[in-house]
């Protein structure tokens, strides 16, 4: 006999999303990270990169997954010394542990679904595991 989860949910209305806007990249919460004594916590957003933007983190990488869905728009992800041409409709996952970078290459703005774990807390208020 399986023991039943308890069922927690965060919902986040469409008015109710918090927004980050950085120079040429903008973040729009899609999910509510649990507290930090969740163990599998994820953070979503809805990710826009103006044309000859870029979201990285080519510095330094950081603990975790991440998925991305293109949905609209062209880029190129770097990670690891590879590049990878994207466009609408193609997906990726990958540790993120290594330096990565999403850059903008076309013409519109690039427009993805983003979804990592542990969260990184890009919204004032969430957990921030780095």
């Amino acid at each position: 006999c399986f023991a039943r989860a308890r069922v927690v949910t965060k919902e986040v209305r469409k008015g109710e999303r918090q927004k980050l806007s950085l120079p040429k990249v903008r973040y729009e919460q899609l999910s509510r990270t649990l507290g930090s004594d969740e163990a599998h916590a994820i953070e979503a957003y809805l990710l826009e990169v103006d044309p000859g933007g870029e979201q990285a983190s080519t510095s330094y990488g950081h603990v975790g997954k991440e998925l991305g869905v293109l949905l609209g728009g062209r880029g190129a992800f770097r990670i690891g010394g590879k590049t990878f041409e994207l466009e609408a409709g193609d997906s990726l996952s990958f540790a993120s542990d290594v330096p990565h970078a999403l850059a903008n290459t076309g013409k519109s703005v690039l427009r993805a679904l983003w979804v990592v774990t542990p969260p990184r807390g890009f919204f004032r208020g969430e957990n921030c595991a780095n």
